[in-house]
């Protein structure tokens, strides 16, 4: 009878070993399923830093592209707002230099921000040599060497789009297709 019970408490002892094993285990799964995800969401928003950069380089196009066809009496007016979107996109890539400041480099160990730096001032003086000159002496070609310069500027941030959601790939490969969507649709807007 002894034994009976001894083994009735060795059954009831296990049983609850499993269980307990059990809920650890589902515990310990779901705990990593958080941590994935979060780490997820987390790369998500430094995503969101990088394409609002992005886009603010691509966008500064458009003020550019104004303040070169503007008449002198516009001038004034649309330099400003050429500054201010200037400012936007000098803010935009601070944002990316500091969240992303490990992942910046390019596999021949050059820094894409700073490409992409050097590549936007140089649009940006070809701009300024345009909008300085009085409308009546601006000849078109100063003006599409201005243009085609803030594409490459466009084509360099491209670039850094891709080197960044190629790292967050690699990170958190869950994402995967969200990156790769996001690169597509900011391409295409390009």
């Amino acid at each position: 009878m002894f034994r009976i019970q001894h083994l009735q408490w060795l059954g009831i002892a296990a049983a609850a070993i499993g269980c307990i094993l059990l809920g650890g285990a589902s515990i310990l799964g779901n705990f990593a399923d958080h941590q994935r995800h979060r780490q997820g969401i987390a790369e998500l928003e430094r995503f969101v830093v990088l394409l609002d950069a992005v886009n603010a380089v691509s966008a500064e196009r458009g003020p550019s592209n104004s303040a070169m066809g503007a008449s002198d009496a516009e001038a004034s007016e649309l330099r400003a707002a050429l500054e201010t979107k200037r400012a936007q996109t000098n803010l935009a890539l601070d944002a990316v230099a500091l969240r992303f400041d490990g992942d910046l480099e390019r596999n021949d160990g050059v820094n894409a921000l700073t490409v992409l730096r050097e590549s936007l001032a140089a649009g940006r003086a070809k701009v300024d040599i345009a909008i300085m000159t009085p409308s009546e002496n601006r000849q078109a070609l100063i003006i599409g060497e201005a243009i085609m310069a803030m594409f490459a500027a466009a084509d360099r941030a491209g670039e850094l789009r891709d080197l960044i959601g190629g790292h967050i790939i690699e990170e958190t490969p869950q994402l995967a297709g969200e990156v790769f969507l996001a690169n597509s649709a900011s391409a295409v807007r390009d």
